[in-house]
């Protein structure tokens, strides 16, 4: 049977890695409690994509709201796979949680201002 990612932690250093993922939740209760699931299993940095209302990142320590960018959007075709791989990008040089949402809020607005993915 294959085990969940987040139950081997001997096959990666889970202090480091970051989670991304798309919530429809609407209220700090529930992204802090979504958060909550990923660092109770050892991951540090947890950050809930919210669509038009923009990403809760959560480091253990200090807790945010980070606004998207505000577009009138051609197409939204990927623009949360964009979010991700800018998000991802940014967090390779080294920015902060909130710098790489920054980065990745601009690439994905950029997706959004024409028709289809990128």
């Amino acid at each position: 049977m294959k085990k969940n990612i987040l139950e081997e932690k001997g096959r990666a250093d889970m202090g480091k890695p970051i989670v991304v993922f798309g919530s429809f939740a609407v209220d700090l209760i529930s992204r802090t409690d979504g958060a909550g699931v990923f660092q109770d299993k050892g991951v540090r940095n947890v950050v809930i994509t919210m669509g038009a209302m923009g990403a809760y990142a959560d480091d253990g320590e200090k807790r945010e709201l980070l606004p998207c960018m505000k577009a009138e959007a051609i197409d939204t075709t990927g623009a949360g796979d964009v979010f991700h791989g800018g998000f991802l990008f940014a967090h390779n040089q080294g920015r902060s949680l909130k710098e790489c949402a920054r980065f990745a809020s601009a690439v994905s607005y950029i997706n959004c201002t024409s028709l289809g993915g990128r």
